[in-house]
């Protein structure tokens, strides 16, 4: 009878923590703001004699204009332009909200930066009320230029629209912080550090040749085409790198995939997937700690180190002419691996910990 008693309490505990209450979040007068998709309840420790099937949570970001549907019938315009006399060593400063961040390059050693601002409302005296409240702060100090949206205090009456878009033309090799609250950033290729912290909005890049950017993206999703270092923060973004070299950072509630990995990845992962589809053989170090994340690992040929896997919740899926296991411990909800992958002489290692989810590594 303990066996069954055992099961008759894990399904009663399961049946308990079963619902989820969703709290939504009241209208107010400013402009529509996406919620943050709540996070999703703990599950319960699985008893003996339970099957346990774990499935991590998806989440579908979608970042939506404020008022996207509504017309207005008033619509007023300014800008703000100014040019910057630059060497290298200079670094561009931008904070912006409610608009896109567009970075262009060229050969030229200045930095140019327009800023169109847009309001618009039920009527010309609101759209103008709520344009004069709104300016670019400007400052130079030393080596840094730095540009702010500033919205000034007050309230234009009724439904209105703010679109603060930036254009800047820039040389690659500076370096740039771009700051970007409901709303896009697009980057092109940049020698120079780039610093990107966004919110609600979507990421596009192309080459990063620095080895030391950082990266902080929240809800929403992003694509670069190479990012040769520095640190990578996601939570509620999905993330496509098609070419990195090194890389450390954290994923939550995330898609991370990578397209080749060049030498290293650190990184700690909850609630999502992980993918690379192509490690090099010259991977020096792999260390991956997930929970609730699938791992997908696929390596080139002639590729070879030495990986230490550990499994809770979890299988470790591996072609056994792939490898040679040299120590397996296993009890009834982990597993530890220990061996080498590949033949060849190679100092790499690859150090995976994952709870509830599989690791899969191919070639």
């Amino acid at each position: 009878m303990k066996p069954m008693y055992k099961s008759l309490r894990c399904l009663a505990i399961l049946l308990v923590m079963a619902p989820v209450m969703a709290f939504g979040r009241q209208a107010t007068d400013g402009p529509s703001l996406p919620v943050p998709p709540p996070a999703p309840a703990p599950a319960p420790a699985p008893c003996q004699g339970a099957a346990v099937a774990v499935t991590p949570p998806k989440v579908n970001v979608h970042v939506q204009p404020s008022h996207p549907a509504m017309v207005f019938d008033a619509e007023k315009r300014k800008t703000f332009e100014k040019t910057y006399k630059v060497n290298s060593s200079d670094m561009l400063s931008i904070e912006n909200k409610y608009g896109r961040v567009h970075v262009n390059t060229w050969n030229k050693n200045e930095i140019v930066v327009k800023v169109d601002m847009i309001a618009k409302a039920g009527s010309e005296s609101r759209a103008t009320d709520m344009l004069n409240r709104m300016r670019i702060e400007e400052a130079r100090d030393g080596k840094t230029i730095s540009l702010k949206t500033v919205f000034e205090p007050g309230r234009t009456p009724g439904p209105t629209s703010s679109e603060i878009n930036y254009t800047i033309y820039m040389p690659e090799e500076n370096a740039i912080a771009v700051k970007n609250t409901y709303g896009d950033i697009y980057l092109a290729a940049l020698k120079g550090k780039a610093n990107i912290d966004i919110k609600y909005g979507n990421l596009k890049c192309d080459r990063l040749s620095n080895p030391n950017n950082n990266l902080k993206l929240t809800y929403g999703s992003g694509s670069c085409s190479f990012i040769n270092g520095g640190s990578l923060q996601v939570a509620y973004f999905n993330m496509n790198v098609a070419d990195a070299k090194s890389l450390n950072g954290y994923s939550k509630y995330s898609d991370l995939t990578i397209g080749s990995l060049g030498e290293e990845i650190t990184m700690e992962m909850k609630y999502g997937s992980f993918r690379v589809n192509n490690i090099s053989n010259k991977i020096n170090n792999i260390r991956v700690a997930s929970t609730y994340t699938p791992i997908s690992l696929n390596f080139a040929d002639n590729t070879a180190f030495d990986f230490d896997v550990n499994v809770q919740y979890g299988n470790f899926k591996v072609n056994k002419d792939l490898v040679n296991i040299t120590s397996m411990e296993k009890d009834y909800t982990s597993a530890d691996y220990k061996g080498r992958f590949g033949s060849n002489a190679s100092k790499a290692a690859v150090s995976i910990t994952s709870k509830y989810g599989d690791v899969r590594f191919t070639q």
